[in-house]
């Protein structure tokens, strides 16, 4: 991963380390985030009720604000 230059640049919305073990992505165009690791984290995150995470599938569609 790369660390921001400065602190005014927008962050990446797409990130994940060099033997891809993880992923991020906050899109630009969606109100929501994408993260996929362990089925650990994942519960973790879905079980968070702060956070108003849900599991998705394949077949989902993005929150997209048009």
């Amino acid at each position: 991963m790369t660390a921001l230059r400065d602190k005014s640049e927008d962050p990446p919305s797409l990130v994940w380390p060099e033997d891809r073990s993880w992923f991020l992505g906050a899109p630009i165009w969606t109100n929501e985030i994408a993260v996929a690791d362990t089925k650990l984290l994942i519960d973790a995150v879905v079980g968070d009720p702060r956070l108003n995470a849900r599991h998705a599938t394949p077949d989902d569609e993005l929150d997209i604000d048009d």
